[in-house]
């Protein structure tokens, strides 16, 4: 017991439990003070500090948090807290119902990690996506956009759609289902890219991409979404079709050219 107190205490996320019923604080580690600014002593004397450090604009998040317990028995969320300084920062919270033997509900056991850099760093790359030359679209693992280029407008014609917080598969209800798997595969750790792929805007536009996908995480080894970089390539694919068209006629010329040249030297008495 006193081995697993001195890891706990040496830790930087919060270890906390809590009463199943009233939410009141059985036990937070050291760190809790070092995150939110509030004594051991002071989580335990107000049940409801828990939902007063929330900053106001995201308190619905309280709402999910319960829906969340009564549906799956845990739950993991994301939101900001203001310390007593009232210095904002972004927590990652999740937690699970404990059990007796008997099936019936102990206690509420979780971890909160202070995701404020990462939550700074996704902003940042927000806006890079934004300003950036080339064609690129941040999704959330509901596959809704998050941020996109100007350029990713441009390539896919979407000057008068509305697509910040809609599904990809809603602005583009066409695509073929090769394309929901690969992104759902990108949302377990993989990374998927190809030099040229034909991809159909609608049944009378298609172009030719080269795309790389790739997730994007919202906290430590916690997948946020996938981050979609993509190329039109389709003028250098149809100039290489239309080079080696090119050559093949060129081919067919001088091999037509070669057997009627063959053709007149032919000796009189042949067949």
């Amino acid at each position: 017991k006193n081995r697993l107190e001195s890891i706990l205490n040496e830790i930087s996320d919060v270890v906390w439990s809590a009463d199943i019923d009233s939410f009141e604080t059985i036990y937070i580690t050291p760190s809790g003070e070092k995150l939110y600014g509030f004594t051991n002593k002071e989580w335990k004397s107000n049940p409801d500090l828990w939902k007063e450090v929330i900053v106001e604009e995201d308190r619905k998040i309280i709402d999910e948090i319960l829906i969340q317990l009564n549906k799956n028995g845990a739950f993991d969320v994301n939101y900001r807290i203001k310390t007593p300084d009232d210095i904002i920062k972004w927590v990652h919270n999740r937690g699970r119902v404990i059990k007796n033997s008997d099936g019936s509900l102990l206690r509420i056991d979780g971890m909160i990690s202070d995701i404020t850099r990462v939550k700074q760093s996704i902003e940042r790359q927000k806006q890079f996506i934004k300003e950036a030359p080339s064609a690129i679209a941040m999704l959330d693992k509901k596959f809704r956009y998050v941020a996109y280029s100007d350029k990713w407008v441009l390539d896919y014609e979407l000057n008068n759609k509305l697509i910040l917080g809609y599904s990809h598969f809603d602005v583009f209800p066409d695509l073929a289902p090769k394309w929901k798997g690969i992104l759902d595969k990108c949302l377990e750790g993989g990374t998927f890219a190809h030099d040229e792929v034909k991809f159909t805007l609608d049944e009378h536009r298609y172009m030719w991409l080269k795309w790389r996908i790739k997730p994007w995480y919202s906290g430590v080894n916690t997948i946020g979404g996938l981050i979609m970089m993509t190329e039109d390539v389709t003028r250098f694919k149809e100039s290489k079709e239309e080079e080696l068209r090119n050559i093949l006629k060129l081919t067919q010329s001088q091999l037509f050219l070669c057997i009627c040249t063959t053709s007149d030297y032919a000796p009189l008495d042949s067949p």
